[in-house]
């Protein structure tokens, strides 16, 4: 008898790796708070290029569900919106100056909002 292995989708791979690296921050020796800036604009980048994987490799599935569908088109509005705001911080970090603490929060509730979307797709896999 044969068995075919089933390939890891990559949504579970990219799950992982994102895990990992949030995993690595709580291993630190200094909580999130006080990292540096530029630690921050690191791991904000991060965090949107796995997602932003995520979503293109969604997005070029066959056959997708009108709710995976509609979930994608929430996804891809999310990635929009917090993309020029980690531009913008990573900007100001690169001029040296000290992003806005409301900049740091906004970029943290959209990629906290992405991360629950990918795990509510993770579960109804």
């Amino acid at each position: 008898m044969t068995t075919t292995k089933k390939p890891i989708p990559i949504l579970l791979i990219l799950l992982a790796l994102t895990a990992f690296i949030l995993s690595c921050t709580q291993l630190g020796t200094k909580p999130f708070q006080e990292w540096s800036p530029q630690e921050k604009a690191i791991l904000f980048m991060d965090t949107y290029n796995v997602q932003y994987n995520d979503y293109q490799a969604a997005a070029d599935r066959q056959n997708l569900s009108p709710v995976q569908k509609d979930m994608l088109r929430t996804k891809r509005s999310v990635l929009i919106e917090v993309y020029p705001l980690i531009q913008s911080y990573a900007s100001v970090v690169r001029d040296g100056g000290a992003p806005s603490i409301e900049t740091e929060q906004a970029i943290l509730a959209l990629l906290n909002r992405l991360e629950i979307m990918a795990l509510d797709r993770a579960g109804g896999e």
